[in-house]
């Protein structure tokens, strides 16, 4: 009985060994060997992604936002033609054509409105007449809409200041895209050298089982380093599979494809300097310009307000000539010119003088809130400087533990071979390398991105825009 329960757990025990048996190195390279997708190759492609070029076309409205946001000009023409026809009691009938044409123009401008027309009133009279209105307290002289056409201009402005920084958030999306991409590719490209270098080790072990050098138990331990290895590599694949799917998305590349990034050259040898980046900042950033230019408008929004609460007033002139017949056919008998004021104003509403107070408390609070704002931008980028210099001395760091860790592997190595250390050191020189090694390629890619988000937030990212709307040139 003994020794079926003996034979039972050794089949059992071969079974497992039998089905889950490593994979083989040689599986793990590619059928065909994949394409490199450069970084400017997969921002190009992005920037055809229709997100971006959403982004385009909104660009090709802000020409006629301007033009909608301002009252303009305008000339009109009235014609009236009727036929009247008057029964008088006891006495006749009269009947008469009666017409009017007319041209007023409207000069907002200057705030003047001009009209001048013709009018017949049957065969008894003719009129010429001419009239001029002239606004001399709100919108006095087209104050107001001068004030109107400067803060349409101010914020279409902004907003292709602002669109600016959506292309810039977009890009510096795409290319944190593109970095996470090479580096989930560089942990899997690791992943396989760490699940090559085991299976190495265990091929020496079995080799020297063999000889008695080593037992079961070696075999057992490096069979589950080997098994920790592949189960890591499958994870590190399915995340580089998963990236991939996203940046041939972004690029507009057929899944089918076969793509490998290659190491992002941007931002090298790049020095950070605070004071620099931040006088930079002040004085030619973006966001110091949207804080500039919405204030402004606040402050021509008020000023309109404030041209609303003087009375209506208009100086008019107006000129009359008047006539016998059809077209002055029996001569002109009455010429008449005239001059005065219309003035109205409402001394109950309150309603406007209200708003106004409103709106220069609302200034007084935005103008707290962009003081916040540029401190903490300040702060954001000290911290930024702080941590890019923090991880270039963790990069020299890695190197040197890398350094130390591929030593002290060879000497194990030459220690286990020997017998004078058990396989656990081994292994676990092994695994400091590996860790050493990652810790290399993330470092360099969090630098990246900490430098892409430092150009980011100080503007630096995106430098110019033409008056076409189509980015001249990308600063990575």
């Amino acid at each position: 009985m003994k020794k079926n329960k003996i034979a039972l757990i050794f089949i059992t025990f071969l079974s497992v060994r039998l089905l889950a048996q490593p994979l083989l190195p040689e599986s793990l390279e590619p059928e065909e060997s994949p394409q490199v997708l450069t970084f400017e190759e997969f921002v190009k492609k992005a920037c055809t992604n229709p997100s971006f070029e959403k982004l385009l076309s909104q660009q090709f409205n802000l020409q006629y936002d301007k033009r909608l946001s301002i009252p303009a000009d305008q000339l009109l023409l009235n014609v009236k033609s009727g036929y009247k026809l008057a029964h008088i009691f006891e006495t006749s009938t009269e009947h008469s054509y009666q017409g009017d044409i007319s041209l007023a123009g409207i000069f907002r401008e200057s705030g003047t409105r001009l009209t001048t027309g013709f009018s017949l009133a049957g065969p008894t009279s003719s009129a010429l007449y001419f009239s001029i209105i002239q606004n001399i307290a709100t919108d006095a002289f087209g104050r107001q809409q001068r004030m109107l056409t400067s803060k349409a201009s101010v914020d279409i402005h902004l907003a292709e200041v602002q669109l600016v920084e959506a292309y810039e958030d977009y890009l510096a999306t795409a290319a944190n895209l593109y970095m996470q991409w090479f580096l989930d590719y560089q942990r899997y490209e690791a992943g396989i050298r760490a699940y090559k270098t085991s299976y190495q080790l265990l091929e020496i072990i079995r080799d020297k089982m063999k000889y008695r050098i080593a037992d079961v138990n070696d075999e057992n331990k490096t069979l589950l380093q080997v098994y920790s290895k592949q189960e890591s590599l499958y994870n590190l694949g399915k995340k580089f599979r998963e990236t991939s799917t996203l940046i041939f998305e972004s690029a507009g590349i057929e899944l089918t494809q076969q793509f490998v990034p290659e190491k992002p050259q941007i931002f090298d040898n790049i020095e950070v300097d605070f004071g620099k980046i931040h006088k930079d900042f002040m004085e030619k950033s973006r966001t110091y310009s949207v804080f500039d230019l919405t204030m402004k408008s606040e402050d021509l929004k008020l000023k309109i307000a404030e041209d609303n609460l003087l009375p209506s007033a208009q100086l008019y002139m107006d000129f009359n000539l008047r006539g016998n017949n059809y077209f002055f056919i029996d001569g002109v008998d009455s010429l008449s010119f005239g001059l005065g004021i219309d003035l109205s104003y409402d001394f109950l509403s309150v309603h406007k003088k209200v708003g106004v107070e409103k709106q220069k408390m609302d200034i007084f609070i935005k103008n707290l809130d962009n003081e916040k704002r540029k401190s903490l931008l300040e702060a954001q980028i000290r911290n930024l400087v702080n941590d890019i210099k923090n991880i270039r001395q963790l990069t020299e760091l890695s190197y040197t533990q890398y350094e130390i860790a591929q030593a002290v592997y060879q000497r194990e190595s030459t220690r286990y071979s020997d017998g004078k250390i058990d396989l656990n050191f081994l292994i676990q020189a092994l695994n400091q390398v590996d860790s050493a090694q990652a810790k290399i390629v993330a470092y360099y890619v969090q630098e990246k991105q900490l430098l892409l988000e430092l150009h980011r937030l100080a503007d630096l990212l995106v430098v110019k825009m033409d008056n076409q709307k189509f980015l001249e040139e990308i600063l990575f």
